[in-house]
């Protein structure tokens, strides 16, 4: 069960550094503070494979570096999920500044096959199988619809966090037409007071080891010196690496991510 549950953990987290392989860094932070952030996603080659299912021909696109979603039955296609730190109350408003995308035709996207558990004795292990959800793809429309939108929001102790969802593939079913988007720059704004963030030394450096590895725009969070002096501190020359706490657990002194918006207790 503790395998299945890290495996949808970083699903949530939109985290791919789950597969094997070199990483290609396909997203930029052009800028961040407490007003607002602007990333810019760029998208490079993509391979299309051929799959077959019964008697039809489907398409799957591979990005680097990029997920696939993973709605049962719906079309695949390829997402990125990045978890930043925001202001700690307000709205976040979500735009995108520009895009350029090509159009490519005559493509049948492979269903998002269904998650199954299978138990083999006293091990429960994680599997799929193919679903299709026909009325689906008779939808003319492009989907997933938005090109950029926050998938969940949340607490990693006293830092709020949010994940934005960026979709540079959008597919019409009816028509077996796909845009390609080669580039999406993305704001996030806050409408939060300026000076009323900042976080305070209260945490500890192996905690803010664990941000810094999360977190796309840690680097430009709004810190006190006593934040910023205790992991300078536990990155010194000679000190001994931290012990990363879990990503979740019912101890109360873990980091635990709290999806609800609300604090953890």
């Amino acid at each position: 069960m503790k395998r299945i549950a890290l495996v949808w953990l970083a699903l949530l987290l939109g985290v791919s550094g789950v597969k094997a392989g070199p990483r290609i860094q396909t997203v930029k932070l052009l800028e961040s503070d407490s007003r607002h952030i602007v990333l810019e996603l760029t998208i490079p080659d993509f391979r299309v494979i051929s799959r077959e299912h019964g008697d039809t021909t489907y398409h799957s696109i591979v990005v680097p570096d990029l997920e696939q979603t993973w709605k049962p039955g719906q079309p695949q296609v390829p997402f990125k999920g990045i978890l930043l730190g925001v202001p700690s109350s307000g709205q976040v408003e979500v735009s995108v500044l520009e895009s350029a995308y090509e159009t490519h035709t005559r493509l049948m996207l492979y269903p998002s096959p269904r998650p199954i558990v299978q138990e083999e004795g006293e091990v429960l292990n994680l599997d799929h199988e193919f679903a299709l959800d026909r009325a689906a793809y008779e939808q003319n429309a492009f989907y997933p619809g938005p090109l950029a939108e926050i998938g969940f929001s949340g607490y990693l102790r006293d830092q709020r966090v949010v994940q934005l969802q960026l979709y540079p593939f959008q597919y019409n079913p009816a028509t077996q037409k796909l845009r390609c988007y080669s580039r999406l720059r993305v704001q996030l704004s806050f409408d939060s007071e300026e000076g009323n963030d900042r976080r305070e030394s209260n945490t500890s450096p192996v905690f803010e080891h664990f941000l810094a590895s999360v977190l796309f725009n840690y680097e430009s969070l709004d810190f006190s010196d006593g934040v910023r002096q205790g992991l300078r501190s536990a990155q010194a020359p000679g000190s001994a690496p931290p012990s990363i706490p879990p990503a979740c657990g019912g101890d109360r002194g873990g980091v635990g991510l709290d999806l609800t918006g609300r604090r953890p207790l």
